[in-house]
């Protein structure tokens, strides 16, 4: 049987007051920093005024504050382990703090991991590369162009076959190229406006700051030197690996392009490119040789192409 014009209209009404944006807005929780509906999130002053008190650690290396300088000590964040820019509690926190218990997932109980420092932030791909301790992937990325300004990037990371610890930090600028290699596709070799576009230029202060900021933080990178002079090594105009250019039409797959796309190109055709990071694991894996050179050669990089 047909549903009724009733019941139809009640089934709309009760989709669109199921799908209204009171009903699905979500607030970070101030004790465990989870998101969750703003519907049942319940306010501070519904609490005790001492209820936060068995937030407070009861020993020290729960938090730690951030230093400027090596002049600041190593201390920890006074008060209870709370989220910052959170100003609700979440449902299943404020029945732990009720019953005086506190939350398996507040951030006191060992799960706090504090703000990311500005020094952090806004780090492109290249620049995290260079701020890694821990070398352990290598890198193709592909940068498609259709050459009427429409750009689109993405890369694809495997396993490198050995791990390594730098000392020293950014790397030698050579062996950059062991786990970094660019392929740019389109109707005419990428210019310097064209590399603006992507995450792929290093901006040296911005690794410099980065770096000094986890020296000072870290504990992995306290024992870190930075090799300033290396870092002056590293252009800011153009990549700082070689670019192999290869000629395009389009930057759209043919293989890859739905049925309803109707797009002559994919991308941004101004600002910052669109840029995708992929990893390969099991069968893609064992599609590549078994030793693997430990340069990114050009025949290398053409070997990889299908993978993209």
């Amino acid at each position: 049987m047909a549903p009724t014009r009733k019941l139809c209209k009640k089934i709309i009404r009760q989709f669109c007051e199921d799908s209204s944006p009171h009903r699905l807005h979500e607030e970070g929780c101030v004790v465990c920093g989870r998101l969750v509906r703003s519907e049942v999130m319940h306010s501070p002053d519904e609490l005790d005024d001492d209820s936060f008190d068995i937030l407070i650690p009861s020993s020290s290396g729960v938090t730690r504050a951030l230093r400027r300088s090596t002049n600041d000590p190593i201390s920890d964040i006074p008060g209870p382990v709370l989220a910052s820019n959170c100003s609700k509690v979440c449902d299943k926190c404020f029945g732990s703090l009720v019953k005086g218990k506190v939350p398996t997932l507040s951030l006191a109980n060992g799960l706090w991991l504090g703000d990311v420092p500005a020094e952090l932030q806004g780090l492109n791909f290249v620049e995290k590369l260079l701020v890694a301790r821990v070398r352990h992937n290598r890198c193709i990325v592909r940068v498609s162009s259709s050459g009427m300004h429409k750009m689109i990037a993405n890369a694809i990371c495997f396993k490198h076959p050995s791990q390594k610890i730098y000392k020293a930090l950014p790397p030698p600028l050579e062996e950059l190229d062991d786990v970094l290699a660019l392929v740019f596709t389109g109707p005419c070799a990428p210019t310097e406006e064209d590399f603006k576009r992507t995450p792929l230029l290093v901006r040296r202060k911005k690794v410099m700051r980065a770096l000094e900021c986890l020296k000072l933080n870290h504990k992995d990178y306290g024992d870190l030197e930075i090799d300033y002079d290396e870092l002056q090594r590293y252009p800011e105009a153009g990549p700082p690996v070689s670019v192999e250019y290869r000629y395009a039409d389009s930057n759209k797959r043919p293989e890859a392009t739905s049925v309803h796309d109707m797009e002559d190109n994919d991308g941004n055709d101004s600002g910052p490119c669109p840029f995708t990071v992929h990893g390969i694991t099991g069968d893609d894996y064992d599609r590549l040789p078994l030793k693997l050179p430990l340069t990114m050669s050009k025949s290398k990089t053409a070997q990889l192409q299908d993978l993209f």
